[in-house]
């Protein structure tokens, strides 16, 4: 059974329940997918929880040869061999039906957060953990035996560079430029919930 969680993050406290449920999965489902996740997704999860005081896995790789995650960008992108596109290109590319752009971009979500529409930045979200899921299926990258994988994907405001965000002397200088998680967003299996 396929099941989604879909937490809007308004507060450092929001964060820090999200953060924690989130870490709990993590280590619950050893096949984590995501798109754009060894760049950004997952440096930012990293870097929240540590700012947060988050208890987080201390062995977790984010080097695209030896990760903890399978980042289906890099999959496409063969290792960053060629340019990559956008999930909404690749699901059209591999032919997922209905794919627009109806559903805005997360470029959006500053805009979204500002106007206090929360419900669409949820829905954006959940919209691109179900575009994930749909790709890592059409392109068979899940292991077997069973395993149901962890999807994931993360909205941020005050959206910095993954430079900004992972390295620290950056931070010190600017502590604007760290990126704040709005939403955080897993699904465990690769069926669609709804």
């Amino acid at each position: 059974m396929t099941t989604m969680d879909n937490w809007l993050c308004l507060t450092n406290d929001d964060r820090r329940i999200a953060l924690a449920t989130f870490w709990d999965e993590w280590m619950r489902h050893p096949v984590r997918i995501g798109f754009n996740s060894l760049h950004y997704d997952g440096p930012v999860v990293v870097r929240q929880s540590q700012l947060l005081g988050i208890d987080w896995p201390r062995d977790i790789s984010f080097n695209r040869y030896r990760a903890d995650s399978i980042d289906l960008m890099q999959f496409l992108s063969f290792q960053g061999e060629i340019d990559p596109l956008s999930l909404t290109a690749y699901c059209r590319l591999f032919g997922r039906p209905g794919e627009s752009d109806d559903d805005g971009a997360g470029s959006q979500v500053a805009e979204w957060f500002a106007q206090a529409d929360y419900e669409r930045i949820k829905q954006h979200n959940a919209e691109d953990i179900r575009r994930t899921a749909w790709l890592a299926k059409r392109l068979g990258v899940v292991v077997a035996d069973g395993a149901q994988p962890m999807i994931f994907d993360v909205e941020t405001i005050g959206r910095a560079s993954c430079a900004d965000l992972v390295k620290p002397a950056r931070n010190l200088k600017d502590p604007a430029k760290v990126a704040d998680i709005v939403c955080l967003s897993w699904q465990i299996g690769l069926e669609d919930p709804s």
